[in-house]
């Protein structure tokens, strides 16, 4: 397999808008079987341990009853929701979204809310596919929306929302970071679908310039390494990230990607493939992750990063992060509030969904075989109430920037129905009260998707 000469592969010193648009000839899908599958490298350590839970004590058992009543789930759709998220259909002109993303934290990280989300948008003749490769992966757990992939120890993963200044953040909220390290500075992406078939044209590499000039190597298919050189920062740049793209005579199946030299600030990939499907779904869900990434997101990057690549709707799935620890509903809306304003000016006419936080309960545990008095409903509820008024903010705010608001608490029951999904057959909330299970993630997303007008 051939690789293209570096011209052919990379526009050094471009600004990003140059690099859009062009158009080759789209291959003719067909299985690479001589393309191997990766095999990454052996690494050594040990594998962090979790301490267990000691021996003598238990959890102390909750009586549902004091908790009251369930609250009746809201009605299952919005009409005038459904029309914004109403999704289009490949090949056919007319109305509906063809874009969407969905920003959030834990309970979207692991991929099953989406892939849920999916597969009733699937029954419903709806083909989705993903746009954007997010740099998710130095942190385990977390689904990476490629068939493989080998990341080395030298990656680090930093994230927008931790930041308490305004940052050039890329599509995800979030960059990998390296300083060359001629061992633990690769990335190798396997681009093919689940059946081993190529779909990808090109691979487009978002970075972000750092302080000096950077070297990378890139081998496409299997193909001879060639070198590139990542343009530097410049006081006289207007705030966008640089970008290169890859491509090859015939489809990508493998690209793997080394730092050679200098640092290198990953922002993601665009991928370009060779159909196109009804409906373009990112989701960029990261444990811990909380709206404040979007508050300090610098909009002119962003917006410049999605120039011509925008999305038609977006979703927000925060909140539960926000509520731990010193909730402050004040500084709550305020920073929600410079969230949305950022959203807007990058997606100014997209429909957009706030989605809130689930209920949340509170483990409590005493000696085992110990008695006193039952934890209080006032210590039960403390963390459903502060997530009662976090679904209430979004809805107050997020209506002045246009957005609707589903109340994933609400749907599930209100204050202390994560007690009664947790003692659901099979269980719907995990053991810790905070985060639910595949089944509980699935019934959620269902439930979503019948507010949203895509099942019945």
């Amino acid at each position: 397999m051939r690789c293209l000469e570096p011209s052919r592969l990379v526009a050094p010193l471009v600004p990003l808008f140059l690099l859009l648009g062009a158009a080759v000839d789209a291959p003719v899908a067909h299985a690479q079987e001589y393309i191997p599958d990766l095999v990454c490298p052996a690494v050594g350590g040990s594998s962090p341990t979790r301490r267990p839970s000691s021996s003598d004590e238990e959890v102390v058992p909750i009586d549902l009853d004091a908790l009251g009543d369930a609250l009746e789930p809201p009605p299952e759709a919005d009409p005038q929701l459904a029309a914004q998220f109403r999704p289009g259909v490949a090949g056919v002109r007319g109305p509906g979204i063809r874009r969407l993303a969905i920003w959030g934290d834990s309970h979207i990280a692991s991929g099953v809310f989406g892939d849920e989300l999916r597969r009733i948008l699937g029954l419903g003749g709806i083909d989705t596919g993903n746009a954007f490769i997010p740099p998710f992966m130095p942190r385990r757990g977390v689904r990476i929306p490629v068939r493989a992939f080998c990341v080395g120890s030298a990656w680090s993963l930093s994230m927008a929302y931790v930041s308490r200044v305004e940052i050039n953040a890329g599509p995800a909220l979030a960059e990998m970071r390296v300083d060359g390290d001629p061992d633990g500075a690769y990335l190798w992406l396997d681009l093919r679908d689940a059946q081993r078939e190529p779909e990808a044209l090109r691979l487009r590499m978002l970075y972000r310039p750092m302080a000096g000039e950077a070297e990378i190597s890139v081998s496409v298919n299997e193909g001879p390494e060639e070198s590139y050189f990542l343009e530097a920062a410049s006081d006289h740049d207007e705030p966008a990230p640089k970008e290169i793209y890859f491509e090859d005579g015939d489809l990508l199946s493998t690209v793997r990607i080394r730092v050679v030299t200098g640092q290198v600030a990953l922002q993601g990939f665009f991928v370009d493939k060779i159909t196109e499907p009804s409906l373009t779904v990112d989701v960029f869900g990261i444990p811990g992750a909380t709206a404040n990434g979007w508050a300090v997101a610098n909009p002119q990057h962003l917006s410049a990063a999605f120039y011509e690549r925008g999305y038609d709707a977006v979703v927000l799935e925060f909140g539960t992060n926000e509520a731990a620890g010193d909730f402050d509903p004040v500084r709550y809306s305020q920073m929600l509030d410079r969230a949305l304003m950022n959203m807007r000016k990058v997606f100014p006419d997209a429909a957009c969904l706030l989605v809130g936080a689930p209920d949340r309960g509170t483990v409590i545990r005493r000696k085992r075989g110990g008695r006193g008095a039952s934890p209080s409903v006032d210590q039960l509820l403390r963390h459903s109430r502060i997530h009662v008024r976090i679904n209430e903010i979004q809805a107050e705010v997020g209506a002045t920037f246009g957005c609707s608001a589903w109340d994933w608490q609400q749907a599930m029951g209100g204050a202390g129905s994560a007690y009664r999904w947790s003692r659901m057959s099979p269980p719907l909330m995990s053991g810790d009260l905070i985060h639910l299970t595949a089944p509980g993630y699935r019934r959620s997303a269902g439930a979503l998707a019948r507010h949203l007008g895509w099942s019945q």
